[in-house]
């Protein structure tokens, strides 16, 4: 089925969420990381914006097996001083993960499944 989706007014923010079954492979994970645009022009979304309004990726919450005890637990990685950066509760709140490279290997590796994704408008 066709959708027609119309905007008429660019919002400042858009998040995309993502559903997951729960017993990925660390490849699937990897390959739905690697296909996720860094930058995205909303125009080619929906009819009625203009051309080149392009949106970033600023940061992302998901979820993984905690490294301590297995059991899943909740992160968000963040764009910040133009690298990557994971935050999660506990001693060690903080951890830099790097460029997008990274971040698809680091969601791979650790099997992180991202869940939602906040994009934000900027300007070229």
């Amino acid at each position: 089925d066709f959708v027609h989706h119309i905007i008429t007014t660019r919002p400042p923010i858009f998040t995309i969420v993502l559903e997951w079954e729960k017993d990925e492979t660390e490849k699937e994970i990897s390959e739905t990381a690697k296909a996720l645009a860094w930058e995205i022009d909303m125009s080619r979304l929906y009819e009625g914006l203009e051309p080149n309004k392009q949106y970033r990726l600023v940061s992302m919450v998901g979820c993984g097996p905690c490294v301590e005890d297995e059991e899943e637990e909740y992160m968000c990685l963040a764009y910040k001083k133009n690298r990557w950066v994971r935050f999660r509760r506990g001693a060690s709140g903080k951890e830099v993960v790097g460029d997008w490279t990274n971040v698809v290997k680091f969601c791979g590796e650790r099997k992180f499944r991202l869940k939602i994704l906040f994009y934000e408008a900027f300007s070229k």
